[in-house]
């Protein structure tokens, strides 16, 4: 469906949806995961802004447990997006959620900016969601994951589909100590990235929830180490790391896998990585197994 078409249709529905409102503008804000796609709408009565994210039925699945997940964390102490609106299929294959819309600038705007000041309020939301006990309202369908054999199982599928040897006998060595050690399986946001966080004088909002799952702390921090060195400001990772220990308290175990699962990802997820980086993090695993010697 073309965009015209499609910003026609969704037009049409939220002019059904909210009689009366006046749609002053539908702007896109961005293409989400799983060609997700998301807008801010502007009504005038009420005067208010919401977020529309159209999705395709093959991603209903994954939006549907996000909306599940908002729900919960409205009845907790977040600063989240509240549902309005969720309709599986509103028009042919597409589905639609209406949230609240979060005002204030990404903590990406700041670091791009070299403003680091909300890495403590930032490490603090974070270990919010790492201090929630029920597991199981977290997990959620896209990633069925309750227990650490559960978490191993998904790792060791990954690395099994690493194709350079080196790298896989590297990963499988590291692997075997995660089986042998105790892991902190906990609720992970999933997509902690610097653009999914909003920063604005009434604190820290978080958004896009799309792949919660549940699994080992350091991951989650893995992950945010990897969206810093993806955006160019790698060098600031040290001091959120810093703010999140001194919150939640973080083992030299655990501090040790953050290294495991940062080439981990580097590793499978390296094509999705945007062109400008490729040409580093090639150079940052060159070094890891040519350079130094230790792999």
């Amino acid at each position: 469906m073309g965009e015209k078409v499609e910003r026609k249709v969704i037009g049409k529905f939220l002019e059904k949806k909210f009689p009366n409102s006046g749609i002053k503008s539908l702007v896109k804000m961005s293409g989400g995961l799983s060609e997700s796609v998301v807008f801010k709408l502007r009504i005038v009565n009420p005067k208010k802004e919401l977020l529309v994210k159209i999705f395709p039925q093959s991603n209903i699945g994954r939006v549907s447990e996000e909306k599940r997940i908002l729900d919960y964390l409205s009845k907790k102490d977040f600063r989240i997006q509240k549902v309005v609106f969720f309709k599986g299929e509103f028009c042919e294959n597409l589905g639609i959620l209406v949230t609240t819309f979060i005002e204030g600038k990404t903590l990406h705007f700041y670091l791009k900016n070299k403003c680091k000041k909300y890495l403590r309020e930032v490490a603090f939301e974070l270990a919010k969601i790492h201090k929630l006990s029920n597991t199981r309202s977290w997990t959620s369908k896209t990633y069925p994951m309750f227990t650490a054999n559960d978490w191993l199982k998904e790792i060791d599928r990954k690395i099994r589909k690493v194709e350079n040897k080196r790298y896989k006998k590297y990963l499988h060595g590291w692997f075997d100590k995660l089986r042998k050690g105790k892991l902190r399986i906990v609720p992970l946001h999933g997509d902690f990235n610097p653009k999914n966080i909003i920063v604005s004088k009434n604190g820290v909002g978080l958004i896009d929830f799309e792949i919660h799952r549940i699994g080992d702390l350091p991951f989650e921090l893995a992950c945010i180490k990897n969206w810093f060195l993806f955006y160019g400001y790698l060098r600031y990772f040290e001091d959120f790391l810093d703010e999140y220990t001194k919150i939640k308290g973080l083992s030299d175990e655990e501090i040790k896998r953050i290294d495991f699962y940062y080439f981990f990802r580097l590793i499978t997820t390296m094509k999705y990585a945007p062109k400008k980086n490729k040409r580093e993090i090639e150079r940052i695993i060159y070094d890891k197994f040519h350079g130094t010697g230790q792999c």
